[in-house]
């Protein structure tokens, strides 16, 4: 504290990430997918100062992916009903769809 006492509670932001899809497999999966909860700020520009085609387009689409999952994930339901429609069969749609959820 300001006097110079130890503190038990958590005193400051950790702050980090990566632009864009640099981050997908390594911070975002941590933040889908790890133990602990992240409190996230996601931030996207909405106009890009280096246009080079649809590639800003496809980095703010795939920004909206990973906040719509983040904050809403899937249904056992729903990703059972994607494997089966992908094909597997009943067995591999059992074993495997834990694992997504």
């Amino acid at each position: 504290d300001r006097n110079g006492n130890p503190v038990d509670y958590q005193t400051g932001p950790i702050i980090w990430g990566e632009p864009g899809t640099n981050g997908q497999h390594a911070f975002y999966q941590l933040i889908h997918q790890g133990t602990k909860l992240v409190p996230c700020d996601f931030i996207a520009p909405a106009i890009s100062h280096n246009p080079l085609g649809d590639h800003h387009a496809k980095l703010l689409s795939n920004f909206f992916a990973q906040t719509e999952a983040l904050a809403f994930g899937k249904s056992l339901e729903t990703v059972e009903a994607e494997f089966a429609a992908q094909g597997k069969t009943p067995e591999q749609v059992k074993h495997v769809a834990p694992f997504k959820v």
